[in-house]
């Protein structure tokens, strides 16, 4: 198997398993959720899909009728991590220690949901030209397979190749 479609594979397989494992998350947060006495007045917002290690992202929470500022507390697994007059708390750079279930409470407005932030570690990616290379030369296997069966089958059709049985034992 060349190295390329094997470090391919490989990527697909973890690719997948981080799918399930987010897909677990979302689960156990909206079994979460649902155990929760929260009326869904204060919102956290958070990117809904994983971010980059190194980017910056903000998590805003607000109320559902309000628009003003106000001062926020965030958490992240359970522990008080900042708090912020505007209600937005930024990570200008994001590492997978910052990968977490966020929450924020709002004094006198009540508690968000929790909400879970997926950091992604950057994809190593495989050349176009890698990829074209590597399907060029899986197509041409394909096809060189093909002929050569087909070869092998007219010659038994026509009786070139005689295929005969023999009573005694294999060696």
């Amino acid at each position: 198997m060349p190295h390329s479609l094997l470090v391919s594979l490989q990527q697909h397989i973890m690719e997948v398993r981080a799918l399930c494992i987010r897909l677990l998350m979302t689960v156990n947060i909206l079994l979460c959720r649902h155990d929760q006495n929260v009326d869904g007045s204060v919102i956290l917002e958070s990117p809904a899909v994983p971010v980059m290690v190194g980017d910056a992202v903000t998590l805003r929470c607000r109320i559902k009728m309000l628009s003003s500022n106000f001062t926020a507390d965030f958490y992240k697994n359970g522990r008080h991590i900042g708090s912020s007059s505007t209600g937005n708390m930024t990570i200008h750079e994001v590492y997978k220690t910052d990968e977490g279930l966020y929450k924020c409470n709002i004094s006198g407005g009540g508690e968000s949901l929790a909400s879970w932030l997926s950091v992604s570690l950057p994809c190593l990616t495989v050349s176009y030209t890698e990829t074209h290379i590597d399907l060029i030369l899986r197509t041409v296997f394909n096809i060189v397979m093909v002929a050569l069966l087909l070869l092998l089958l007219g010659f038994l059709c026509c009786g070139k190749i005689k295929v005969t049985t023999t009573n005694s034992p294999a060696c």
